[in-house]
């Protein structure tokens, strides 16, 4: 119950951040208003915000600074959510328990909305206020780095490429650490970094993330009914990987000092979805 009780709590303060910040905008009540709060304030788990906020509380982080951090990644998992539904990448249908954006707006003031929403993340975290903070910079890059070429675009590439074609498991795996992982790795590194952590806790933190990650995108391929992850090399189970992932974070988690019980029941949280 309490894990429950404060993802609520939690949401509820990031959803008021991201109000907050779409308020501060001050445009015009218009289509485009309308498509960035369509897809990013849509009821949803925010999971990569919570695992941010984890981070940041299990390394003794007390500041309201990092609704800000979570309520920027929270801006570019939606910018990449509403083009990755485009016609020209997967043309999706829904999103989030709705037609995706693209149908409701338009393509191109879905376009312009995920471009807007990207820019405006960044546009957050490099705030007079946000740098003045230990190891904002350091975080700023994390971010960039993760959401771009060298992480979350490039996955997104990678799964266009290999649409249709047989690859292979390691593939596969690297292109879910990229296109999925990706995001989970900024999260985790940057709570644990903007709360003081040492080099090896941010490396393991993002070591758990990116197992998490991969078995995110593996239940996702699991309720989608997705072939290409039915059976690994080794003989293995969609399920059966994803119960390992679990296993292996668990493990990781258990080398933190401090209370772990939040992330616990997040790593839990995404493995009851195929149970």
């Amino acid at each position: 119950m309490f894990f429950e009780i404060r993802m609520k709590n939690h949401i509820a303060q990031l959803n008021y951040t991201l109000e907050k910040y779409l308020n501060n905008l001050k445009l015009s009540e218009n289509e485009l208003l309308y498509s960035l709060k369509y897809t990013l304030l849509a009821p949803c788990r925010r999971l990569r915000a919570l695992m941010m906020i984890a981070f940041y509380e299990l390394f003794g982080g007390k500041k309201e600074v990092i609704y800000k951090f979570a309520a920027a990644l929270e801006m570019i998992q939606a910018y990449s959510l509403i083009h990755d539904d485009l016609p020209c990448m997967d043309n999706g249908l829904i999103r989030r328990g709705k037609e995706c954006s693209h149908l409701k707006f338009g393509e191109s003031t879905a376009l312009l909305a995920g471009d807007a929403l990207l820019t405006q993340a960044f546009e957050i975290i490099s705030s007079d206020e946000i740098l003045e903070t230990k190891n904002a910079l350091k975080c700023v890059n994390i971010l960039a780095s993760c959401a771009g070429v060298k992480g979350m675009v490039l996955g997104q590439f990678l799964d266009l490429k290999f649409l249709g074609h047989k690859v292979s498991e390691e593939e596969i795996l690297e292109m879910y650490s990229l296109k999925t992982g990706a995001l989970f790795i900024a999260a985790s590194k940057i709570g644990a970094l903007l709360a003081g952590a040492n080099d090896s806790n941010v490396k393991l933190a993002g070591k758990y993330a990116e197992d998490l990650g991969i078995c995110f995108q593996i239940v996702d391929d699991i309720l989608d009914k997705d072939a290409r992850l039915f059976k690994f090399e080794d003989g293995s189970s969609a399920e059966e990987m994803v119960a390992k992932l679990i296993i292996k974070c668990k493990e990781i988690l258990r080398k933190f000092e401090g209370d772990i019980s939040f992330l616990e029941c997040l790593t839990d949280f995404i493995h009851r979805r195929i149970k």
